[in-house]
């Protein structure tokens, strides 16, 4: 995750981080807001969402993976459609 997150939401909708933290799902994408943009700390979310803060951190983890994942693919060109690289598939399947 870049350190500037919170800078880069100044104006979001402009920006591919945007995009991808709004096609997180929603468990991922509140303790991604919260984080970064409220900059609560993992202790302070667990209390709001009533989670362990080990789920917290576990969500964070996942969240951050899958937006390097979607903002790498993005850099490359790919297309997606939810998890899967629609431009993979079409490559691995030109074949058909």
């Amino acid at each position: 995750m870049p350190e500037n997150l919170a800078t880069d939401f100044d104006d979001p909708t402009d920006t591919a981080l945007y995009q991808a933290v709004l096609s997180l799902p929603e468990k991922y994408r509140i303790v991604i807001l919260l984080y970064y943009c409220e900059e609560y700390s993992v202790q302070e979310i667990s209390k709001i969402l009533s989670r362990n803060p080990s789920t917290i951190q576990t969500q964070l983890t996942r969240a951050r993976e899958k937006l390097r994942i979607r903002l790498e693919h993005e850099k490359k060109g790919g297309l997606y459609y939810g998890e899967t690289e629609i431009a993979t598939y079409h490559e691995s399947n030109s074949n058909v």
